[in-house]
């Protein structure tokens, strides 16, 4: 009674029960020989992510679907759908990428995210939408420096050869629009 098994690997499995009689010596009972098998499709989880890509870099996911114990699932309702990929911002050239399943595994290629931050990505089956995503972590960080944003440039005074046009404020950005973080220390104009 209460007895639960949510790990569905390949068996056999079997059970064996003791009981001691008055004289303290064990008397064991086997079952029957007996395999475990998955639940019903529950959940879609990353198996293969980068934590961590470079804007405008392409890399790859992998989705898995799995029953509510994550348990593989390679058959049935689920396994041979289409999934898409949302990441809270739009990927590179794709707003919602697509891949099909084989056997219960899709894998989603040359996938690029250009808003540098920190994105969760989540897989929804088009044809199963009650299939729960897990979702998967993901940093965007910046692409190499490819211009300057001047921010409040200010003069103060008559403009001539010596005129102080004050403080100027300068950001480092990628060809996304990214601010580039100075990793030596800042840099006065």
């Amino acid at each position: 009674n209460g007895l639960r098994i949510d790990n569905a690997t390949v068996g056999p499995y079997g059970l064996l029960a003791s009981n001691r009689t008055r004289a303290m010596e064990p008397s064991l009972y086997p079952s029957t020989a007996f395999n475990v098998s998955p639940g019903p499709a529950a959940m879609l989880r990353f198996t293969s992510v980068p934590s961590t890509v470079t804007a405008g870099t392409p890399f790859s996911a992998t989705v898995r679907l799995t029953d509510g114990y994550n348990n593989p699932l390679s058959t049935g309702p689920g396994s041979g759908d289409t999934y898409r990929l949302e990441a809270g911002t739009p990927f590179g050239g794709t707003p919602q990428p697509t891949a099909t399943a084989v056997n219960g595994v899709a894998t989603f290629t040359n996938l690029t995210l250009t808003a540098a931050g920190s994105w969760s990505l989540l897989a929804f089956s088009v044809e199963a939408p009650s299939l729960v995503p897990l979702p998967s972590p993901i940093t965007v960080n910046a692409d190499v420096p490819a211009a300057l944003r001047f921010l409040n440039p200010s003069a103060n005074g008559p403009m001539s050869n010596t005129a102080n046009i004050g403080s100027i404020t300068v950001q480092l950005r990628d060809r996304f629009g990214n601010r580039v973080e100075l990793r030596y220390g800042a840099k006065n104009l």
